[in-house]
């Protein structure tokens, strides 16, 4: 299957509690079932979703445990198992009366225009109709001209790109002036950022920057700087830096402090052979500072 029905309400409801990263996992396993109408290898799991760190693999498994069911090694998910029965359903509909020569013409009347064959068998319109989960969406769909069927290209907004989220995305980045070729919906960093809310006109703002840049890989560098930008927007500021610690608190600021103003060094080979212990040095050291001029803490005895 080239194409599947996502239903966002259905999903919504079902995987509200994932994390991110379960997010892309559950997708591209999906992805993986009906592009190949077939239930996941168990010993694959991992690698169908390109799942290389613990974390990640743990991801894998926690979906696989919620929405799948091991069957002789295989992971099955029955939702997708009754889309697959029902898109062949189709497909053998679509089959048989193209075979016949298209849908009858009504009553009989061979002067009325046959009309194209959908797919569904003779009569089950309506009862298909009646069962579907809602109406087609026209969002993303261009309207048809008159003189559009004269020609059998793809819209140029089209592309080889699906109506579903990731879809929409991979036409952002087509009208960005990105090869369709360069673009892996599948990546597990897509559906994460999907996942956070991201649009396609983010994707596609983003797209235009790295085709202007002349970016070697625009798709990979898009979802590397959309978060840092997102970010940035947001008013999220980088973590303060640690200050720095005064040469008085390390071992290593007292030693250094202590060559230069002639108290000497201190080690524990030094300490074998004086049997002067560190926190009798350090007091020296502190006492010379104080005495040299430098600034000392009120709390530090001279």
């Amino acid at each position: 299957m080239n194409y599947y029905e996502h239903h966002l309400g259905d999903y919504a409801k079902d995987t509200a509690h994932l994390s991110m990263l379960e997010h892309g996992a559950y997708r591209l396993l999906l992805d993986r079932y009906y592009s190949t109408e077939e239930g996941i290898p168990a010993a694959q799991a991992h690698r169908v979703a390109r799942a290389r760190s613990k974390e990640e693999r743990d991801a894998v498994d926690t979906v696989l445990q919620e929405f799948f069911t091991l069957q002789d090694g295989v992971w099955v998910n029955g939702r997708a198992e009754e889309e697959i029965l029902k898109a062949q359903a189709k497909i053998n509909a679509a089959q048989t009366n193209g075979k016949k020569g298209g849908r009858p013409r009504k009553n009989g009347n061979p002067g009325e225009t046959q009309q194209k064959p959908s797919g569904f068998s003779v009569g089950s319109e309506n009862e298909t109709q009646t069962k579907a989960h809602q109406a087609p969406s026209t969002k993303h769909q261009t309207p048809i001209k008159e003189g559009a069927c004269t020609s059998t290209s793809l819209d140029a907004g089209e592309g080889p790109f699906a109506h579903t989220p990731a879809g929409d995305v991979g036409r952002a980045f087509q009208r960005a002036g990105v090869d369709p070729d360069q673009v892996n919906l599948a990546d597990v960093r897509l559906a994460a950022l999907l996942a956070q809310g991201v649009t396609p006109e983010e994707f596609e703002g983003l797209a235009r920057e790295a085709v202007r840049k002349s970016i070697e890989h625009p798709f990979g560098w898009v979802l590397k700087v959309l978060p840092e930008r997102r970010a940035e927007a947001a008013g999220i500021k980088a973590a303060p830096s640690v200050p720095e610690v005064p040469w008085f608190d390390t071992a290593k600021g007292v030693r250094e402090t202590g060559l230069k103003l002639g108290c000497g060094d201190w080690s524990d080979e030094i300490y074998a052979a004086t049997g002067e212990q560190y926190p009798t040095y350090k007091r020296r050291v502190l006492a010379a500072a104080r005495r040299a001029g430098m600034p000392m803490p009120e709390d530090i005895p001279a």
